[in-house]
């Protein structure tokens, strides 16, 4: 069975054709590669080495009118070239720019038509995404694909090492006329020109640093005659050019008064094209000048307009930017001073409540209100209706054009659009429903603390101060010291993470994405705390005194590990009650157990133990009494702890804490607060809860390493 060729349900950029039993043409005609701009177009360097394959013995003439496309598709299909084990030639017909500049140098003979360019520049990346040192790893990796491209160029006769290198990298683009290619020794000749057709509208000219206007610089897109032009040898003279026919009126408005652009008339394909660009910055201005017929007089606007329409490169969706942000120059929120005060709920503020309800009613978070005026609208609903109750002009504008101002922080403050509030109020519900919906136990073996700011915060641990004294013989009270022994210091570090809203959230409606970001940022707050608290317990930590928290010399840690029993907690609830208080006094505390904490699997065993009426290690016809029956109130189970053997017992924190997790001033929620993101021209709320665990006192503690 013949191999079927895929390349022919999508063909898009390049066609072969067999001439005779030794002989094949392959067209490269368009971008090579990954069709990034019309995916449903893609066709990649595989497919045209399948067919290659199917070559195999033949002689090939190559023939490039391509802009590039895929620097990865491009070596690959260099290389397959110079693997094939027949002759291959390349003509290089119109253009072969970038990608397609690298294939031209796979053929032993390189010919190029006297009215083609060549351009060769460094590999470039569409876009990317992250942190400073993502950007520097990317330019790196760019860096690596210039220096892997550098032999390529080096052919017999043609350009140094370090010459192509620096072509690769100096961020230029690097146009060649045939002559100049001839010159450097990248092609080995020149042909006669070749008949083409101007299609310079079908080519995607995104990333390239130069404007193509030259009149060599558009012709594309049309096959030459199956014999092909006649090669010229390197040392002939290159064909005389024919001179150009006259002009031909254009008119690009017209689509019935369009010269013949087949017959090769530069001079036509050149008119054709400025027409065209003069078409286009003309539609611009159409709707550009009408708006700023709405503020003429206000500061910098004539000047601005001026700008606007000397710059054919600023796009409709710019100049509106631009207007909206010098309509803002100058101003100052009023009553900057003194603060504004208000009884009750504005109508603002209902808007807001009623925005907020509506996205929540939507993803459940809330019941739906059937009276909410704003109930079902999607995020770019709702934005498009706060931009006009702002009186922001946005009328004809589509989503992608007014999402990216409905997120712009700085003209939502001059114009008063309240959507980021109301996406502010919606995700800061909906990290709260996630942090109060996460089970956690942290809190049911650790104090609560506050502290006001970041540096470290001493803890005299209270109740354990021993007796209150009698006044002296003058009748004054006493001052009651501590020694620093007992004096340990917590400290508070910032955590949290940032949700991304782009405009594309917005234009798609992804009200999904931003409740499960939220849900899960949310719930997250909570766990980071428990395992922060169990981290800390498991690694022992040194107290102010030197000796680890649960150790011999604290008298709370068993002597030999146990399982849970009768006799194991009643030794460490005996061991607790003898600890004493720090100082001189050094009086016992009778300490209470309240608490037992243990790993998930020992759950069961500690829970028999605690609540069984009997001890059932003992004689079951001389039956006693359970003596450790409730002795803590409380058992905490978690799979968060590592070891599953060792269990330990804890007083009431607020009587003999061990444990203490302290908040920024009283803040035990997830903060959401909001800040520009330059990255995505969208917003960013920053979900942060700041906490610190510390161990804070030794005496309402023991640990058994169990068995």
């Amino acid at each position: 069975m013949a191999k079927k060729k895929r390349y022919k349900q999508n063909q898009s950029w390049f066609q072969i054709k067999a001439k005779g039993s030794q002989k094949a043409e392959i067209y490269i005609y368009g971008d090579i590669g990954e069709n990034w701009w019309e995916p449903e177009k893609s066709n990649t360097a595989e497919n045209l080495i399948d067919e290659l394959g199917e070559l195999k013995g033949k002689d090939i003439t190559v023939r490039i009118n391509s802009f590039g496309g895929s620097v990865v598709d491009g070596i690959a299909i260099y290389n397959a070239l110079k693997r094939h084990d027949g002759v291959v030639d390349v003509a290089i017909d119109a253009v072969a720019y970038s990608a397609a500049s690298l294939i031209a140098m796979a053929g032993e003979k390189v010919v190029m038509a006297e009215n083609a360019l060549l351009m060769i520049h460094a590999p470039l990346m569409s876009w990317v995404t992250g942190n400073a040192e993502r950007m520097r790893s990317v330019a790196d990796i760019l860096d690596k694909y210039a220096d892997a491209m550098v032999s390529s160029y080096l052919r017999d006769g043609g350009p140094d090492e370090s010459t192509v290198s620096g072509w690769l990298k100096d961020g230029e683009d690097h146009y060649f006329t045939a002559a100049e290619a001839l010159e450097e020794g990248l092609i080995d000749s020149v042909t006669d020109a070749v008949d083409v057709a101007a299609s310079l509208h079908s080519f995607n000219m995104r990333g390239y640093a130069t404007p193509l206007l030259h009149p060599a610089a558009v012709v594309a897109a049309h096959k030459p005659s199956p014999e092909g032009p006649t090669m010229a040898k390197k040392t002939e003279p290159a064909a005389t050019p024919k001179p150009a026919a006259p002009a031909t009126p254009v008119n690009a408005a017209d689509p019935q008064n369009q010269p013949d652009l087949a017959d090769g008339n530069v001079v036509a394909i050149e008119n054709a094209a400025y027409a065209r660009r003069d078409a286009q910055v003309k539609a611009r201005n159409d709707e550009i000048l009408p708006i700023f017929a709405l503020h003429v007089g206000k500061p910098g606007m004539s000047e601005l307009k001026d700008q606007v329409l000397g710059d054919p490169a600023i796009t409709t969706d710019k100049a509106r930017a631009m207007i909206l942000d010098q309509l803002g120059q100058g101003t100052e929120p009023l009553n900057q001073v003194h603060p504004h005060i208000a009884a009750g709920v504005d109508a603002r503020d209902k808007n807001i409540e009623a925005k907020t309800q509506a996205l929540l009613s939507r993803v459940s978070h809330e019941d739906q209100d059937r009276q909410n005026p704003y109930r079902g609208l999607t995020l770019h609903e709702m934005a498009r209706m706060s931009l006009e109750e702002s009186g922001t002009p946005v009328r004809g504008m589509s989503p992608v054009e007014f999402a990216p101002i409905a997120l712009n922080p700085v003209l939502a403050m001059q114009t008063g659009s309240d959507f980021q509030v109301v996406l502010e109020n919606t995700l800061h519900k909906m990290v709260l429903a996630g942090f109060h919906a996460q089970k956690s136990t942290y809190q049911r073996i650790a104090k609560m603390g506050n502290v006001s700011d970041f540096r470290e915060w001493n803890r005299l641990v209270p109740g354990l101060v021993g007796n209150l004294d009698g006044v002296d013989e003058h009748g004054a009270y006493k001052d009651k010291t501590l020694p620093d022994a007992v004096k340990n210091a917590i400290k508070v570090s910032r955590t949290g993470n940032i949700i991304g809203v782009t405009p594309e959230v917005i234009i798609n409606d992804d009200l999904g994405y931003l409740e499960d970001m939220s849900t899960y940022l949310g719930g997250a707050g909570p766990i980071t705390i428990d395992r922060a608290v169990y981290a800390l317990i498991e690694s022992n930590p040194n107290l102010s005194d030197g000796h680890p928290l649960f150790s011999t010399e604290h008298g709370n840690l068993a002597g030999s590990g146990a399982a849970p029993s009768v006799s194991t907690l009643d030794a460490a609830g005996v061991a607790m009650a003898g600890q004493v208080a720090p100082g001189d006094d050094a009086v016992e505390l009778d300490i209470e157990p309240d608490i037992a904490l243990c790993h998930r699997g020992l759950r069961g065993q500690m829970y028999e133990v605690v609540n069984a009426e009997f001890n059932d290690d003992t004689s079951k016809n001389q039956r006693k009494p359970n003596r450790v029956r409730g002795i803590v109130s409380d058992i905490v189970s978690t799979g968060r702890l590592a070891s599953n053997a060792a269990w330990y017992l804890f007083a009431n924190p607020s009587i003999a804490p061990v444990i203490e997790v302290a908040f920024l001033n009283g803040q035990r929620e997830p903060r959401v607060s909001m800040e520009e993101s330059f990255r995505t021209s969208g917003m960013s709320w920053k979900v942060e809860l700041p906490f610190g665990v510390a161990a804070i006192g030794h005496h309402g503690g023991f640990k058994n390493p169990g068995q």
